[in-house]
């Protein structure tokens, strides 16, 4: 299974309903959705707001999103760290999932990103908390394990996997106004009990795809933390402290 079609899997298990009903999304509206992906959230923008612009820097999703998504749908090919939203009508809403973990030092990037809101517009960030420290049990070694790998992800500019809890701080820091904070559980990311087939099978293609991970453990090592995740998560005692992280600022007016 390729990348494209985990992310279709994968998108069964998220709590979309329960984050969308949040929203001050208005019919009149045009949202973008940053980082969209192949535009499974960009459709579901889609169908309550009159324009959608979905940005990403993967051709392959981008064309699976103009297949996918309603005629109310733009979808350009950008580069999130600092595209040009000159060219863009200011929004009056900003939707990005999953996107932000990718700039550990988030704040300049925030602060582009709200540039592309008209005043008082709204932005909804959603971000994994403890992607993998936060499944228990584990052992203490493969803990550590987990720890110095996420510290050097996030130290070396690659990825923030704590970055769910971090969300509110960078929106104060670039003066956006939070209006609100939710948590989640996740069917996949981070439940309790012990996981069904379909889950291992996301968390085991998840773990190929981490060529990081692998290189920064070593091949030896990095199996062996595969497997004892893997084992804790598929055992009756599993519990979570992981969440879905979602914030919902505002653009000052």
């Amino acid at each position: 299974m390729g990348i494209l079609e985990d992310y279709q899997a994968q998108d069964q298990w998220r709590d979309w309903q329960a984050m969308i009903r949040q929203l001050p999304i208005k019919k009149n509206q045009t949202v973008l959705d940053l980082g969209c992906g192949p535009g499974l959230m960009s459709k579901r923008l889609a169908s309550r707001c009159e324009r959608v612009i979905g940005l990403d820097q993967d051709d392959g999703f981008l064309e699976a999103a103009r297949h996918l998504c309603p005629s109310n749908c733009e979808f350009i090919n950008a580069d999130l760290t600092g595209f040009d939203a000159s060219g863009l009508a200011p929004a009056d809403g900003l939707w990005s999932s999953f996107t932000a973990a990718y700039f550990p030092t988030f704040a300049p990037v925030l602060e582009r990103w709200a540039e592309c809101l008209v005043p008082g517009g709204w932005l909804a960030l959603v971000e994994i908390d403890d992607l993998f420290t936060g499944h228990h049990p584990l052992p203490e070694d493969i803990q550590t394990a987990f720890r110095d790998f996420m510290d050097n992800a996030r130290t070396q500019g690659h990825y923030d996997f704590c970055m769910g809890h971090r969300l509110r701080d960078f929106c104060e820091a670039v003066g956006l106004t939070v209006m609100s904070e939710h948590s989640w559980k996740d069917r996949e990311l981070a439940f309790d009990g012990k996981a069904s087939t379909e889950i291992l099978n996301a968390w085991t293609n998840r773990f190929e795809r981490m060529g990081g991970m692998q290189a920064y453990l070593g091949p030896k090592r990095f199996h062996q933390v595969k497997d004892a995740f893997l084992e804790a998560i598929s055992s009756a005692g599993h519990y979570s402290t992981s969440s879905v992280k979602m914030v919902l600022a505002k653009r000052p007016e």
